[in-house]
């Protein structure tokens, strides 16, 4: 349903372990989707828009959070099992002032607050999903030769994670943060 692509050499990699750059050529790797598969589930867009009812809050738990509620468009089949969310993504929208808009040429703006995330770092949403995919990949560790040490996560992309990792730690036995400020 999804894999990794390296940016470098274009190398397909399976999502049953952790990477963080192409073995082959060293270079950063992409999560695509298969979109033959995806086409197939849902041919049209409306299809999918019908399904999953945007405009309707979802109330049972993990679909209920801005970025889960989509999991079968952006990870499909990702287990459900695995996914830990602190409803993370719902943060408001704002309108602008017309004058505003009008400066900077849009009709219709608008502005997600996401100072309202539940640790008051955009980075919550991606980190819900590093959290998660870390939770789904712990039991295929003990399959491996030399596993992977998923009791921890190194967020490699900058200190501005850092205020995003401990979030949904707290809610159930996850990695834990090294190096946490």
């Amino acid at each position: 349903p999804w894999f990794f692509r390296c940016i470098g050499c274009r190398r397909e990699l399976a999502p049953d372990r952790p990477y963080y750059t192409c073995p082959d050529c060293g270079q950063l790797l992409v999560v695509e989707r298969d979109l033959a598969r995806l086409k197939a589930r849902f041919p049209s867009r409306l299809k999918f828009i019908n399904r999953v009812k945007p405009c309707e809050p979802v109330a049972h738990y993990p679909l209920g959070s801005g970025v889960w509620f989509w999991r079968d468009l952006l990870l499909p089949e990702f287990p459900l099992a695995h996914v830990l969310s602190l409803h993370e993504g719902n943060t408001d929208l704002w309108e602008p002032p017309g004058w505003l808009k009008r400066d900077i040429g849009f009709d219709r703006l608008y502005i997600k607050c996401e100072g309202a995330a539940p640790t008051g770092s955009f980075k919550d949403r991606g980190m819900s999903v590093a959290i998660s995919d870390a939770l789904r990949l712990r039991p295929l560790q003990r399959l491996r030769p030399r596993p992977a040490d998923l009791r921890r996560l190194d967020p490699p992309w900058s200190d501005l994670a850092c205020p995003a990792l401990p979030g949904p730690g707290r809610r159930r036995d996850c990695p834990r943060p090294r190096g946490f400020l």
